[in-house]
């Protein structure tokens, strides 16, 4: 049975810029194919005008799912770009393309790179990918609180705790991840690897401590089809299933130890990434809140808190400027929205300004989504626990009230820094139902 069908490219050929031309030799263009496995193998190569280009990533959901190095021999280059430097003669690349994570309908875009930067587009693989069919069915239903960081996903984790249905590790800060861990699991042990390091090779990677890969699955590793078309048939399959059952037994354990007997839901915080859209396949009956806060005042709690703590946090440590962290808070708070559209019905979002305004109502309306007791008792037991004091939130908190966190970038940022925030997030605050001018 395929696992990836439909599988068709679109190639850039001559390019402008640094690179003279670009080739996809594999998957073939102007064919349509298919694959056994949920991963695609791409070969190809890219010639630079003035030097050799360093690599190639692939993107898909407006993140980066894969990379490689450029330098695999292309002696038949020769002939096709007699000008170029020498560096067409190893100018090939093979990279291997894990797609779990990734929606039904695959668009993966591939990317010349110099210095990490995307310099040129190679070509455009497109597909539809047979989702994971694990023969198990969990017990608990996943419920996901999904964010981009400091929108009060800990406040509304603490309410969700205390209703009787909803099991979540109470410990603050409320992340102890443990369907994550079964889904990097899964990830782990069926993603293609760098064949150039050791657990990327097929004899060695028992000498490598991490486990970051499944080394007979890359495209330096040629193995037999039959090999390949068993591991698509259901080996993912079954260890999809061996990853939800330890899911079930995990928090249902934890819902014993803190008398929860019969929960419907485990619930954790994630990100608009992979793992959540990995969560979204295997619970097919999930849920879904998507939390969100004026993304200005998001940003200046994030940057509070990194100065109290004294490190990077909030992806403030991958990149050189606040500019440059703002515009990726802006990709995630956009991921969000899309997140969102997709889900439909299955998702809802909730804006911190509700919550602490009228937790009951919002919490009340939230219940009714989950097919929950949404009793006044209930309901209430939810608002108490999130007002219990308890030391921790001493140092996670960056406002002295829950006043002082609303229109907070008005008070505590520059003008500079405020001019900064608007642009960054004005256009995209109105789709979640904010006026950036109030």
């Amino acid at each position: 049975m395929a696992v990836i069908e439909g599988v068709s490219v679109v190639p850039m050929g001559r390019q402008v810029g640094p690179v003279l031309a670009t080739g996809i030799e594999e998957p073939a263009a102007g064919a349509v194919s298919e694959t056994h496995t949920h991963h695609l193998v791409v070969r190809g190569w890219t010639v630079g005008k003035r030097q050799a280009l360093e690599g190639v990533t692939a993107v898909a959901d407006g993140r980066r799912i894969g990379r490689t190095a450029v330098g695999l021999p292309t002696p038949e280059l020769g002939g096709r770009f007699p000008k170029a430097g020498p560096w067409k003669a190893a100018a090939g690349f093979a990279l291997t393309i894990d797609t779990l994570g990734l929606g039904p309908d695959l668009e993966i875009r591939l990317r010349a790179t110099i210095g990490g930067d995307p310099v040129a587009r190679i070509g455009v693989i497109r597909g539809r990918r047979r989702p994971l069919a694990p023969p198990y069915e969990p017990v608990l239903r996943a419920l996901l609180v999904t964010s981009i960081g400091r929108t009060g996903t800990t406040l509304l984790m603490r309410m969700l705790a205390a209703h009787p249905a909803v099991v979540a590790y109470r410990r603050h800060p409320y992340e102890a991840r443990a369907a994550k861990y079964w889904f990097h699991l899964l990830k782990s042990l069926a993603r293609p690897v760098d064949p150039t390091v050791r657990v990327g090779r097929p004899n060695e990677f028992h000498l490598d401590p991490t486990v970051a890969g499944n080394p007979l699955a890359t495209a330096a590793f040629a193995a037999y089809p039959e090999a390949a078309r068993w591991a698509g048939d259901g080996y993912l399959d079954d260890l999809a299933a061996f990853c939800l059952r330890s899911i079930d037994g995990w928090y249902g354990q934890v819902g014993l130890a803190q008398g929860q007997p019969n929960p419907v839901y485990w619930a954790e915080k994630s990100f608009p990434d992979g793992y959540a859209a990995l969560a979204r396949e295997l619970y097919p009956g999930g849920k879904e809140i998507i939390l969100v806060r004026d993304f200005r005042d998001m940003w200046t709690s994030m940057r509070a808190y990194n100065e109290r703590r004294g490190f990077g946090d909030f992806g403030r440590a991958l990149v050189g400027t606040d500019e440059g962290w703002l515009e990726e808070l802006r990709n995630g708070a956009i991921r969000l929205y899309e997140t969102a559209q997709k889900r439909g019905e299955a998702a809802r979002i909730v804006r911190y300004e509700d919550l602490v305004a009228d937790p009951g109502a919002t919490l009340a309306g939230l219940l009714g989504y989950l097919e929950l007791d949404a009793a006044p008792a209930a309901v209430a037991a939810m608002v108490d626990a999130a007002g219990a004091e308890i030391p921790e939130l001493r140092d996670h908190r960056t406002s002295a009230s829950v006043d002082a966190s609303l229109g907070r970038w008005k008070r505590d940022l520059a003008p500079a820094e405020q001019a900064m925030v608007r642009i960054a997030f004005d256009d995209v605050l109105p789709t979640f139902g904010y006026d950036p001018n109030a």
